[in-house]
């Protein structure tokens, strides 16, 4: 039944200010339930919008439940009525404190039709209006048909489901089976099907003002108000079906779908296809194996870092006593006591200095193969991480070097070798020897540690460089996985698309780029559209 008025769209709460629990209760007499629905066509990512063309507001069909109605069923009911769209509920991964009437290892388990949303609105002084949101999608053309034979009067049944059941002109579709894949219910609707919409579905006046259409999801939660309940609905409603690529997706039990249910979901999608390329990380590695050395470098440049850091820091703290111990002597002999220990300073100071840059080098190149393992980087950039790869090894060889052939420091101006010895022990006791300084000795074990991952880093990133620039990213074993499931889809007459410029081997090249722009990449003439579409077909089915 209608339940709109011009002021119920601005009396909704907003969805992210959840009511705390309360406590009220209601006689039959002054209870009102309804229940709402949010009906998406899955195959082409659209969501039905309804609209109240006298008071100018977007909303989803909801209304109140008949006598002897469930509330599923009166919101399937109410999606007709209010949209014209045949509609019935779709299990979802919604989260819900319901118990599980299944064992726990059921796979069906983790899908229901509860609602995603449930609001309290007071609908006279005395009578409370409780309204649940639910979400179902629209009906293949084979149930469409059976559904308007029904409505018709004629005696149809269902193979999937029980008897069709009716309440008037209205027949209540059979519910989605849990058992039921991606795969065979795309199959039961051709790619280029468009869901119906009814006429003169609407039971009263002002359900008749209201005028219905299939619209993307963005432009629905656009028109809907970002924050309100009803929008919320939408976007809860295809986060359940999109969630969690690898357990459940849409309708099916949790279990990792086939490439070509995967392809097929990625395909019919086309005008959101980018969105749920990013949504499902289908076509993106998500394994530090699936990247050429990945791992390795993770470990090698971890190495070199921390070794190279605690040599820097054991060395800053040796040289901080030494230069105590100097500013002591002259103190105590001014004008002639001097202690020289320039050499380990020296030295000391550069070790800061190539293990700040070692950690800035390996550290910014751990950082972006983390963040952004197949980001698409200039040559000039590439060169630039070859150069500050090497220089990191020479300084930190040349540091090794110099820091072996530092001796010891020396005392001049004190004759008396009884007063070196009060004065080197009074202020830091820090031996003139550097062999025997045990702050000194350890950064130089642990840049002795350090120095060969270094090296080690250096190689394989220049490794990890060239295959990059010759085959991309991804690993072997990742490329030849991206490639069956090219074979797979193509095998079962979908299409195999990528995330936006990027080739088989998962590189962003530069190349794609410039010749989606318009351009060659040899030159700067504009590529002829037809010549580019003939020189890269693509596969549809």
């Amino acid at each position: 039944m209608a339940s709109h008025s011009t002021s119920t769209k601005k009396t909704y709460p907003k969805y992210s200010q959840p009511s705390k629990p309360f406590y009220a209760q209601f006689p039959s007499e002054n209870l009102v339930i309804g229940a709402g629905v949010a009906i998406f066509h899955v195959r082409t990512a659209r969501v039905v919008l309804c609209y109240h063309t006298r008071d100018g507001y977007y909303f989803l069909p909801k209304g109140r439940r008949d006598a002897n109605e469930g509330t599923e069923q009166g919101a399937e009911r109410e999606g007709f009525e209010e949209s014209g769209y045949r509609n019935r509920l779709l299990p979802i991964i919604v989260q819900h404190r319901q118990p599980r009437p299944l064992a726990h290892d059921d796979p069906r388990v983790s899908l229901s039709t509860e609602p995603v949303w449930t609001m309290f609105m007071p609908q006279t002084a005395k009578s409370q209006y409780i309204l649940f949101w639910y979400v179902a999608e629209t009906l293949a053309p084979d149930l469409e048909e059976l559904m308007n034979r029904a409505s018709a009067g004629e005696d149809v049944k269902v193979k999937t489901a029980a008897s069709l059941s009716s309440s008037g002109p209205y027949a209540y579709p059979p519910k989605f089976p849990l058992d039921a894949s991606l795969k065979d219910r795309l199959s039961a609707e051709p790619r280029e099907y468009k869901p119906p919409r009814h006429e003169n579905t609407g039971v009263d006046e002002d359900e008749r003002l209201y005028s219905s259409e299939l619209v993307s999801i963005d432009t629905a939660i656009q028109r809907l108000g970002e924050n309100e309940i009803m929008a919320d609905v939408v976007r809860r409603g295809w986060a359940g079906k999109l969630n969690n690529y690898g357990s459940s997706i849409v309708w099916i039990e949790p279990r990792r779908l086939t490439v070509v249910e995967i392809q097929e979901l990625l395909h019919v999608v086309s005008p959101s296809r980018r969105t749920l390329l990013k949504t499902l990380n289908l076509t993106k590695p998500n394994r530090n194996t699936d990247y050429h050395l990945r791992r390795s470098k993770f470990i090698v440049y971890q190495l070199a870092m921390i070794f190279c850091v605690v040599s820097e820091s054991l060395g800053t703290a040796a040289l901080s006593d030494y230069l105590k111990q100097q500013d002591y002597v002259q103190s105590q002999h001014p004008g002639i006591g001097a202690e020289y220990n320039d050499d380990y300073i020296g030295i000391a100071s550069y070790n800061i200095f190539v293990g700040i840059y070692v950690a800035f080098v390996f550290g910014g190149a751990f950082f972006f193969d983390l963040m952004f393992p197949e980001r698409r980087e200039d040559r000039g950039i590439r060169i630039a991480w070859r150069c500050c790869s090497v220089a990191a090894f020479l300084f930190a060889f040349a540091d090794v070097i110099y820091i072996v052939s530092s001796k010891a420091a020396r005392v001049t101006g004190v004759p008396n070798p009884a007063e070196i010895e009060r004065l080197v022990q009074h202020q830091s006791g820090s031996p003139l020897e550097y062999r025997k300084n045990g702050r000194a000795v350890a950064s130089l074990v642990f840049l002795w540690l350090g120095w060969p991952f270094v090296f080690a880093g250096t190689v394989i990133m220049w490794f990890s460089l060239r295959h990059d620039e010759d085959k991309g990213p991804l690993s072997t074993h990742a490329q030849r996985q991206r490639e069956q499931t090219r074979r797979d889809v193509e095998a079962a007459g979908g299409t195999f698309e990528l995330p936006p410029n990027t080739n088989v081997d998962g590189y962003h090249n530069e190349k794609k780029v410039e010749e989606e722009d318009g351009l060659d990449a040899s030159s700067d003439s504009p590529v002829d559209p037809t010549e580019q579409a003939q020189s890269h077909p693509k596969v549809h089915r």
